[in-house]
């Protein structure tokens, strides 16, 4: 007798490779998913956070040209913009005041402007998100 008979359907091994090549896909498109989602959080945080940059500087700006008189060797602040907070550090780098300059006709002088150079540290902070910045300031004043 001939018991050879058509097979129909998948053998137990091609389910099982089959069901493991699917798993790999669905993997490596979940890992895919989580890291655009991952990315994008960051990059929300990282946009509301820069918005208010030109605000804070704004502010360090006004507060370094505060009053008749140049502030002091170091100055700070800080504040709230809706969720974000800032906060900043100045520090004199550099201050003209009793400095002298050669002039123009070979004496010298005291010049009647005052300038100063300070140093920023602008911290922004954002739901455990931390962004620094670091930059400098001109600043003069005239006699």
């Amino acid at each position: 007798m001939n018991r050879m008979t058509k097979q129909k359907g998948f053998t137990l091994l091609e389910v099982l490779l089959a069901s493991f090549i699917l798993f790999l896909a669905l993997t490596a498109m979940t890992m895919v998913y989580q890291g655009a989602l991952t990315s994008s959080r960051v990059a929300d945080r990282s946009i509301a956070v820069h918005q208010i940059v030109g605000f804070a500087t704004a502010d360090i700006k006004k507060r370094l040209a505060d009053g008749p008189e140049l502030p002091d060797e170091e100055v700070s602040g800080g504040g709230r913009v809706g969720e974000i907070s800032f906060s900043w550090k100045a520090s004199k780098v550099l201050d003209s005041r009793g400095q002298t300059i050669l002039g123009a006709d070979g004496d010298f002088v005291r010049p009647d402007t005052r300038y100063q150079i300070w140093a920023v540290t602008l911290t922004l902070k954002l739901q455990g998100y931390r962004k620094p910045l670091q930059y400098r300031i001109f600043r003069w004043q005239e006699k």
